[in-house]
């Protein structure tokens, strides 16, 4: 596991460009309970200010509202997806036009980045929302021959025989796979 650590870690440092999936294995009450998750946000946040990252998460809450991240570069769709009551709060409200906002923040982001060297790291997603991340991934990495995909899922790591020589699948719990590399980046300094 060491040396994809290392390729990533590489790979983080060779791009400016980063796109993050953020699945289902990293769901508040799945796999990790909240202070776990607020916490590995919050450890990355301070590697990713520097560059031109997106984060996209298929979560049904708004966990990452809670860490260093900035919100500005993080799109949560399924908030969108989600009923809203007639009596609504203006909160709830509010929320679901900044989603909105973010979605098609996101979609402009990734539209500059055809061309450009982009680094994907897809975290535990698995086929129920499919094609929220999974799939557009794979497509972008075809497409962008400028681009490398991780995808990390115990479960679900693999990938398409026709970008394989850009991809790397990483059969490995998201949570455990990132203290894994909080633990090598933190050993490195």
């Amino acid at each position: 596991m060491e040396k994809i650590y290392e390729q990533i870690a590489a790979a983080f440092q060779e791009t400016d460009r980063i796109l993050i999936g953020i699945g289902s294995e990293l769901r508040r009450g799945r796999f990790a309970d909240a202070n776990q998750i607020i916490h590995m946000a919050d450890f990355f946040a301070g590697y990713l200010k520097e560059k031109n990252y997106f984060i996209i998460t298929s979560h049904r809450d708004n966990l990452f509202a809670e860490t260093a991240m900035d919100s500005s570069r993080i799109v949560n769709p399924m908030l969108l997806q989600q009923e809203q009551p007639a009596s609504s709060q203006d909160a709830d409200k509010e929320l679901m036009e900044d989603t909105r906002r973010q979605w098609d923040a996101y979609n402009k982001w990734l539209s500059m980045t055809l061309g450009q060297p982009l680094l994907l790291i897809e975290l535990g997603e698995d086929f129920n929302q499919p094609n929220l991340f999974r799939w557009p991934f794979e497509r972008i990495t075809f497409i962008n021959k400028r681009s490398c995909l991780y995808r990390v899922h115990e479960k679900y790591s693999q990938l398409p025989e026709n970008i394989g020589d850009r991809t790397v699948g990483v059969p490995e719990n998201a949570l455990i796979f990132l203290e894994g590399l909080e633990n090598y980046l933190n050993n490195r300094e």
